[in-house]
């Protein structure tokens, strides 16, 4: 791995969270909760077409929608979704 493929593993400026939900009892609620108030300083950027924001973070319908490719993504998704996801 390069160093700046290393870098944007350890220290990304700007983070995706794939399933990000509003649901406290989710992942992607809690992914998005503690990074929002642990200090991360990048944007943090929610992916889920169920809704239009997360923790008043402006939510993207799709991978493909968000504005720029994000040093990171976490995916958050259970695993029945992930599964469809290579289905046509």
């Amino acid at each position: 791995m390069s160093q700046r493929g290393l870098e944007a593993l350890l220290r990304p400026k700007s983070i995706a969270v794939i399933g990000a939900s509003m649901k406290p009892q989710r992942a992607g609620y809690l992914m998005m909760r503690n990074l929002l108030a642990g200090g991360f300083n990048g944007p943090v950027m929610p992916v889920t077409p169920a809704w239009k924001a997360v923790l008043g973070v402006l939510a993207w319908p799709t991978i493909e929608s968000l504005p720029f490719t994000p040093d990171l993504a976490c995916s958050v998704l259970t695993p029945g979704v992930i599964s469809n996801c290579s289905k046509p």
